[in-house]
């Protein structure tokens, strides 16, 4: 099926579907979109890469000082986002050891991301490229051992959030089908807070609420809040201080939280681009201009303001420049229909 008419299917869905089909598609979309510029914690080294461009977007070549990729291409993130995606409407629910499997199939060994004899400290490397909690995981699985090693406190999983999100939001078993998914990667206090905190935040976006981010704190503050963790009052600080941020630049709020990948810095940052909200397209522009790790935010804040503003406000361009967005669409279109709602 060509995509105006996947789009055009979409757009038929109720409100609600089109919330959810929107949270994955933003994210895909938006890390896509960052993409070329990943991982670049120069300032002045991604002014002088975006200033003979008239928007930060796709960049025709990629200045990602770590590893290269061609422009259309997914991050890391958002390959594996698109794998979870695949996994959910393949299983018609959460698999884990389908998931789990699948995951090591993709990423490991004989796969596009593995490059025997290529040096792995000569970067840029050329071609796919895992950080280190996906190299952490392939380690443990390829040792027969599951991931209670792998404890930094890593964004990487909140990549996985979105799909499980658009598929159980307004489910009760939200929040445990999430930390079942992430933990199969990272076990991690914080980690563990933050992904349920993002799902919340999701949900709360599809559910179409106001103030989505201060109704996530006041959950997280609550003593009867579903699925509480160790490190939700934790969470809570940091959230409110993005709250407190609003009066900095969304860049400036990126120094300040953090551009590296641990947390809580980068969920601290895209919760006050959030606050920022000027609609889809101006909220990825200018997480992608923050630079450092903007990958893994852009799937937060795409996945939000996808759900909030829906297929129509993501430019059709930037469809047509993800590599991965037909695939994205139709998977998410069948994932919509295994919704019990």
């Amino acid at each position: 099926m060509e995509l105006k008419d996947l789009l055009a299917r979409a757009k038929a869905l109720s409100k609600d579907k089109q919330r959810r089909v929107g949270a994955i598609i933003g994210a895909v979309i938006a890390d896509a979109a960052a993409q070329p510029t990943h991982w670049v914690y120069d300032d002045n080294a991604l002014k002088e890469a975006l200033k003979d461009h008239a928007q930060p977007e796709f960049l025709p070549q990629s200045v990602n000082p770590f590893y290269r990729l061609e422009t259309g291409n997914q991050s890391f993130y958002g390959e594996h986002l698109v794998l979870l995606l695949r996994s959910l409407v393949e299983c018609k629910g959460v698999d884990t050891t389908h998931l789990r499997d699948a995951s090591y199939k993709a990423l490991g060994p004989g796969s596009s991301y593995d490059h025997p004899g290529q040096n792995k400290k000569a970067y840029p490397m050329q071609g796919k490229y895992l950080d280190g909690s996906m190299k952490a995981f392939i380690k443990l699985y390829s040792e027969g051992t599951k991931c209670e090693d792998n404890t930094k406190a890593d964004s990487y999983t909140l990549c996985l959030v979105p799909p499980l999100a658009a598929l159980y939001a307004s489910h009760p078993d939200l929040l445990k089908h999430i930390e079942t998914v992430t933990s199969l990667f990272q076990t991690n206090p914080m980690v563990s807070a933050t992904v349920l905190a993002e799902g919340r935040l999701i949900e709360q976006y599809i559910q179409g609420a106001e103030h989505p981010v201060e109704n996530v704190l006041r959950e997280l503050s609550s003593p009867t809040r579903q699925h509480p963790t160790p490190a939700d009052q934790e969470l809570a600080g940091h959230i409110e201080a993005s709250l407190q941020s609003k009066p900095l630049s969304i860049h400036e709020a990126t120094q300040k939280f953090g551009k590296a990948c641990y947390l809580p810095g980068p969920f601290q940052s895209a919760l006050r681009a959030l606050l920022d909200d000027q609609g889809y397209a101006s909220a990825v522009r200018e997480v992608l201009k923050a630079g450092g790790n903007n990958c893994i935010r852009e799937v937060v804040v795409g996945a939000c303001l996808g759900a909030k503003y829906g297929l129509d406000e993501i430019p059709l361009t930037w469809f047509e420049k993800t590599d991965a967005a037909k695939e994205a669409l139709e998977l998410s279109l069948a994932l919509v229909e295994l919704v019990a709602v």
